[in-house]
């Protein structure tokens, strides 16, 4: 995740969910951190974790029908982030 305008005061906090029938599963258990100061996430202390299972498998698939949505739950302080940019990799399989 990067910002074009960098978030003072606090990080910016982003998670991103899967909604299936109306059902949503945060698709991270750690959210995205854009630290004061930082223009990515890449350098946060606490970055973003897949959620996988006992087996260190990753089991979120994501459907064709499936919603995703970015929930953006701190924006900075004393100034707030903005131009968020988020890139989702995945593969299929």
């Amino acid at each position: 995740a990067s910002v074009t305008t960098t978030p003072a005061g606090a990080a910016i906090e982003v998670q991103i969910r899967r909604i299936r029938s109306g059902s949503a599963v945060d698709l991270l258990t750690t959210k995205i951190h854009i630290e004061a100061n930082e223009e990515t996430s890449r350098t946060a202390a606490g970055n973003d974790v897949g959620v996988f299972d006992a087996s260190n498998n990753y089991h979120k698939d994501i459907n064709i029908d499936d919603i995703i949505a970015i929930d953006i739950d701190a924006v900075g302080s004393s100034r707030a982030g903005k131009g968020l940019k988020i890139t989702i990799f995945g593969y299929r399989t």
